[in-house]
């Protein structure tokens, strides 16, 4: 027994999706003002569908030879949302980057987003373990370094500094 299609009601179906569509745009909406996103940052976007220029697609070789934090800041661009730390492991070793193969990955790369973060080096943290571009939270301060916090100057020289001179030579 299937239904009939001269008997939908296309105009009240398409006013009912429309409706839905707008409760959400508006729940999105209030959620990216409370993160302090703005509103130009797509959230449909994701790695792994093609875009117009197939740009988003992680090669073997997309994060090769780039730093850690280079190769998540080209992650987080690429993919044009915050993601969180696992789903960047799992990009930088799919795509080859040089250090993501250890086991113990996650924690390095956690701990050095948190240093990027710390030194306003382009990544901000937007919740537990969630990170995204600077660029994307103009308005969001940066974590102050520890030497900050103490009242200590960050560029000071350590007490075996590369300035002294060896009395032997």
């Amino acid at each position: 027994m299937s239904a009939d299609p001269s008997n939908i009601d296309y105009a009240a179906v398409l006013a009912d999706l429309e409706a839905k569509r707008d409760k959400l745009d508006a729940a999105i909406a209030g959620i990216r003002t409370m993160l302090g996103m703005p509103a130009g940052v797509s959230s449909a976007a994701s790695v792994g569908s093609a875009g117009s220029n197939g740009s988003t697609e992680i090669e073997a070789d997309t994060f090769f030879s780039l730093s850690i934090p280079d190769a998540a800041k080209k992650y987080l661009g690429m993919r044009k949302k915050p993601a969180t730390t696992p789903e960047i492991v799992e990009a930088l070793r799919r795509g080859g980057q040089t250090h993501a193969g250890g086991e113990s990955f996650g924690n390095t790369l956690g701990s050095v987003l948190a240093r990027v973060y710390g030194n306003g080096g382009g990544i901000v943290r937007v919740g537990r373990g969630m990170w995204g571009l600077a660029e994307w939270y103009p308005n969001k301060p940066r974590k102050p370094s520890a030497k900050a916090q103490k009242g200590e100057s960050q560029d000071d020289s350590s007490p075996e500094g590369d300035d002294e001179v060896d009395p032997a030579s």
